[in-house]
């Protein structure tokens, strides 16, 4: 039997949650395969093919393809590692301006009048009314009106019109999500199913939306021996617990976004070299610096880390206002850029390893590295300082690529939403239940379509 094609959308977004953060995000995936008959060790039923191990989860047989229906035969043509970073930072609620607005109608334009007090809503020529305030979004009708007694007390409910009966109550407050790109627009030009926006059905059943990969990684990673944390440092670092996996063990799995990872680090590097480096390598100008103590504490005093999950954050947080306000703090202290670099990464390191001390059941007796820090090896130092006995390994070592890891989950995450199989896990997410991620689109040529 064939698996279908997909398109597995290589999209950024803003989600706006609970927390009213911001989240950017990038996947892209792309090989093929087909599906066998599974074997019953996997806990998710049908929705793992058989050659989907982590030993050999490699492009050439995921059953997914790019926006050009490219089948790459090996592992080093996946993904767009400049993806995230072509992301432009001013792509933040407070800044969101009409030159750098991915709103508007079908032809690109910009209404003048398009200012963050009154986005992401509008008709469909994406003209703002004045009056749509925050107090009274995202809710209206077909063209974008929003009669004066439409606060959040009386939403999300009406008819058509927008008309809300008085006595109409939301059960709670949804989150936002953004996503940049339009799968419709990708399955009609590559004639290939196409999925895209994961993280709305997860917000509309009360959930953050994020982070969507511990699922997966309770399929590729778990163990029938140790207690593992897998923990992504990207932009901005996320953890999925994965308890020993025996009785209701799946029932146990967590995640939350961690704090920052990368994003920061980079920032600061790119401002110190005036835009010549946009990241230290190997952590090297950080190692030959020293971490200054106090404003690692002064800095993990931030609301976002004593939070307890479900949460999530992003660059809308940990952004260059923030970088911007850690240098002023840094000037009691006279720090050389090696020594403000280095105090960066143990903020990303104190904030991860204070995380799973404050939000696990217990210590990890494992944590595999993935994403583009699992390659700074002076941060890993660092981890393993701060983790003493606990063994810092990364995903690589158990079989699975911690370049690739991400865009394998979001590849899986398309795979099981073709098959329907839910792909969030609710106390993860704080979702009230497990729903089916990402729309769906087929291209209107049949004959395009496998």
């Amino acid at each position: 039997m064939k698996v279908d094609r997909l398109n597995v959308e290589s999209s950024s977004e803003l989600k706006v949650g609970r927390l009213n953060v911001v989240r950017v995000r990038a996947a892209e995936a792309e090989g093929h395969a087909t599906r066998t008959a599974l074997p019953k060790a996997w806990p998710f039923g049908q929705g793992f093919p058989d050659n989907l191990q982590p030993d050999n989860l490699q492009a050439g047989n995921l059953p997914f393809s790019n926006a050009k229906g490219e089948q790459p035969a090996t592992e080093t043509n996946l993904g767009q590692k400049a993806t995230l970073r072509e992301q432009p930072d001013n792509l933040q609620p407070a800044n969101l301006q009409p030159a750098n607005l991915p709103y508007g109608n079908a032809k690109g334009e910009q209404p003048d009048n398009l200012q963050p007090t009154n986005l992401p809503y509008g008709n469909a020529k994406g003209e703002q009314p004045a009056n749509l305030q925050p107090a009274n979004l995202p809710y209206g009708n077909a063209k974008g009106e929003q009669p004066a007694n439409l606060q959040p007390t009386n939403l999300p409910y009406g008819n058509a019109k927008g008309e809300q009966p008085a006595n109409l109550q939301p059960l709670t407050t949804l989150g936002y999500s953004l996503q940049l790109g339009r799968g419709e627009v990708i399955a009609e030009i590559t004639g290939i199913k196409t999925i895209s926006n994961f993280r709305v059905a997860d917000i509309a059943a009360g959930g953050e939306g994020a982070p969507l990969v511990p699922k997966i990684d309770a399929c590729l990673l778990r163990s029938s021996t140790h207690n593992r944390c897998i923990q992504n440092i990207g932009g901005i670092g996320n953890v999925t617990y994965l308890p020993v996996s025996e009785g209701n063990w799946l029932e146990q799995v967590y995640g939350w976004d961690t704090g920052p990872g990368n994003a920061l680090l980079d920032l600061a590097v790119e401002y110190f070299t005036n835009g010549r480096k946009t990241y230290d390598y190997n952590g090297e100008w950080a190692a030959s610096g020293t971490p200054c103590e106090a404003l690692v504490e002064q800095w993990l005093a931030q609301e976002f880390f004593n939070i307890p999950p479900p949460k999530s954050t992003g660059r809308e947080l940990f952004s260059r206002d923030y970088l911007k306000q850690c240098l002023v703090e840094s000037e009691a202290y006279n720090l050389a850029p090696a020594d403000f670099l280095a105090t960066l990464t143990e903020l990303t390191v104190a904030s991860i390893v204070e995380s799973y001390r404050n939000f696990l059941p217990q210590m990890p007796d494992q944590v595999l590295l993935c994403g583009g820090g699992a390659s700074n090896l002076y941060l890993k130092q660092r981890l393993q300082i701060r983790l003493d006995s606990v063994p810092v390994l990364t995903t690589d070592q158990v079989g699975l690529s911690r370049d690739f890891k991400e865009a394998i989950a979001f590849a899986v995450l398309a795979h099981w939403r073709n098959l329907g199989i839910p792909g969030n896990l609710p106390q993860v997410t704080g979702a009230s239940e497990a729903v089916c991620l990402g729309n769906l689109y087929s291209p209107r040529s049949q004959h395009h379509s496998s």
